[in-house]
């Protein structure tokens, strides 16, 4: 796949939460494909966690929530902790979110698409990005998440959302895909303290 710079993947992530998460991710890995889960550290983006989650690698599972961000389970209006994140999309988003899951895992990549949302009466457009993390071998086992409202919806939280649908992924407006060919790059944009490695606080989920 076309090799994708850090500025095109910058200028393609339109919200500053999707961001900043990327960027702390990006400059958390070093010269590696991904960081290790067990270095993440929030206060890094702690003002992202709201936007944020954690999902884990598990198939038969439906990749449940191990961490979600107060502000995406008021729009649904549930604590999602263990909830499938398959759960969220509607039926013909299934194989678009299957691929972008084999993306993360076993290519080892960044995700990012648009993907809309709508409650009884309201629909909105959001950006998903999912990045992978490893396990302590090598293998991708979580996906660090981010969820954010393309434009502002004064109904979310109010109005919870009923499903989620996949409406744009692939190549970016630079002509190089999103979905591989990331290098690694030093360095941290929008962070809220410098990147060190840390420690994600762990729910009694695992």
């Amino acid at each position: 796949m076309p090799a994708v710079t850090r500025r095109a993947a910058q200028q393609t992530m339109r919200q500053r939460e999707t961001r900043a998460v990327f960027g702390y991710w990006d400059a958390l890995r070093g010269s590696r494909l991904a960081p290790l889960r067990t270095e993440l550290d929030p206060g890094a983006i702690r003002s992202c966690l709201a936007h944020t989650f954690i999902l884990a690698v598990d198939c038969a599972s439906g990749h449940p929530f191990r961490i979600a961000g107060t502000s995406i389970c008021a729009w649904f209006g549930i604590e999602l902790v263990r909830t499938p994140f398959a759960r969220l999309f509607d039926a013909a988003s299934q194989p678009a979110l299957d691929e972008a899951v084999r993306t993360v895992t076993s290519g080892i990549a960044p995700f990012i698409a648009q993907v809309a949302g709508a409650s009884e009466r309201h629909k909105t457009d959001l950006e998903m990005l999912l990045l992978p993390l490893c396990g302590s071998g090598g293998q991708a086992d979580r996906m660090l998440g981010v969820l954010t409202p393309l434009q502002p919806a004064y109904w979310l939280g109010s109005h919870p959302l009923r499903a989620l649908s996949m409406v744009r992924t692939g190549p970016d407006r630079h002509g190089a895909t999103m979905a591989g060919g990331w290098p690694a790059a030093a360095g941290s944009v929008g962070l809220d303290r410098p990147v060190r490695p840390g420690r994600f606080p762990q729910n009694n989920h695992g």
